[in-house]
């Protein structure tokens, strides 16, 4: 099963060479790293890509091989700096050692744990999408893009869907099990820590260092829109955001 590890951090806190040399110090250790990974379009050894990272003037990064890819960008528009790790579940091994690693050395607003397919499903909005793969799409709502013509289209509307993403100001508005939260995250969002982690809906909460929580909602990643998980979902995203569609 792919899994996605999404980290979230301050817009522009995080300089792209020592990142990449957080994430391999990761694989390494975990016996999972490469000699040679693929950097946008060429083959390249791990200290190769830090060295062009330091040498130029690149905010982001799309490296891969054949269990990670990574991607980390800045989003300008939502003042947040932005890391995906795509992998398997066996691969990434125990996703508390990333966290504990990544919130060490940047200023992490917020963490996910998804089943990739489950996320990708919940968030499509694109027609096309769904019929390329054998999936039928006509029962699902639908709306506008929003684009005025000649660009206006109609997409299928995810704004009800649990698992939906939407990016804000600073965060990303979204649900996850377990899900990692760090002390900039609540001015962000405009709640009270304590009243949030008081809830009955969390399984579990785990305080960590420098002011980081771990929540679980849930048994497992969700990975349905089951009468169980869609409770959940719903119910976790009304506690921790002020919801908008």
């Amino acid at each position: 099963m792919k899994i996605q590890l999404r980290c979230v951090f301050a817009y522009r806190t995080v300089d792209p060479a020592d990142l990449w040399s957080e994430l391999f110090e990761i694989v390494d250790s975990l016996g999972r790293s490469s000699s040679r990974y693929s950097f946008y379009g060429r083959t390249r050894k791990p200290e190769g890509i830090v060295s062009t990272l330091q040498s130029s003037d690149r905010s982001s990064f799309d490296v891969s091989d054949d269990r990670f890819d990574f991607n980390f960008c800045p989003i300008a528009k939502h003042r947040l700096d932005q890391l995906i790790v795509t992998t398997t579940e066996e691969d990434l091994v125990d996703p508390y050692l990333w966290i504990k690693n990544l919130a060490a050395t940047e200023i992490l607003i917020q963490a996910f744990l998804f089943n990739d397919e489950y996320d990708f499903w919940q968030n499509a909005t694109d027609p096309l999408q769904f019929r390329s793969h054998g999936r039928e799409c006509d029962h699902l709502p639908m709306c506008s893009n929003g684009l005025p013509p000649p660009l206006e289209q109609t997409v299928i509307d995810v704004s009800k869907n649990p698992g939906k993403l939407s990016l804000r100001n600073g965060y990303i508005e979204g649900v996850s099990n377990p899900i990692w939260l760090g002390e900039r995250f609540w001015d962000r969002v405009r709640k009270q820590r304590d009243q949030v982690l008081d809830s009955d809906v969390w399984r579990q909460v785990r305080e960590l260092d420098n002011g980081l929580v771990c929540l679980h909602s849930h048994r497992k990643p969700f990975d349905a829109s089951d009468d169980e998980q869609t409770r959940i979902q719903n119910q976790v995203r009304n506690l921790l955001y002020e919801v908008t569609n």
